[in-house]
């Protein structure tokens, strides 16, 4: 049986983060906690072989996987457009509780579905475990991107509105069967919150 690991990190903070605005696809830096906590789950990283990183083009998860992908003795880093984060549409650049506070069955103009985000997340996962089969992968990506993945292989343990620290980590086993959520929102690495 062939396995293949998994490691989901959320990126590291950014403004947006720390004002509680929705950030979708705006393509906002780290900001200083950010670079930080990049850095600690780097190090928390390093201590495990991985082969491949492979991240989201915004730069917040760019950023992130140059500093784990640095530490952990990888020279490069794949994009791939699919670990992008979801398009919040017209609440993009509003305050978080505008989507937390509202009934799931709300649409908004532009909004990605969860579906939609879900399907598009499966196919790039799809595409990991076709490409690195057997290898140990680094996926830096977005909040809800990385919900979309888990809340289909985990649903009782991780749903779409859960919360997940920045630069946190999630682990998911294939065994050649089917995937296997091992933790989820590691984040007792991290020194600034």
């Amino acid at each position: 049986m062939i396995e293949t690991k998994v490691c989901f990190v959320r990126h590291g903070q950014t403004d947006w983060n720390l004002n509680g605005f929705i950030q979708g696809r705006e393509n906002n830096p780290l900001n200083k906690i950010g670079i930080q906590q990049a850095r600690d789950t780097a190090r928390f990283l390093q201590s495990e072989r991985w082969d491949i990183v492979i991240s989201s083009p915004l730069i917040r998860a760019y950023d992130t996987a140059k500093e784990i992908a640095k530490a952990v003795g990888l020279s490069s880093i794949l994009l791939d457009s699919r670990f992008i984060e979801r398009d919040f549409g017209e609440i993009s650049g509003c305050e978080a509780m505008v989507y937390l506070e509202a009934p799931e069955s709300q649409q908004w103009v532009g909004f990605e579905t969860d579906q939609e985000i879900q399907f598009r997340v499966w196919e790039g996962m799809q595409q990991v475990l076709h490409d690195h089969t057997g290898k140990r992968v680094i996926v830096v990506a977005h909040s809800h991107a990385i919900k979309a993945f888990l809340t289909q292989i985990a649903p009782k343990q991780v749903q779409m509105r859960s919360k997940f620290q920045n630069a946190c980590s999630s682990f998911v086993l294939h065994t050649g069967e089917k995937w296997i959520l091992e933790r989820f929102n590691v984040s007792d690495h991290i020194t600034v919150l």
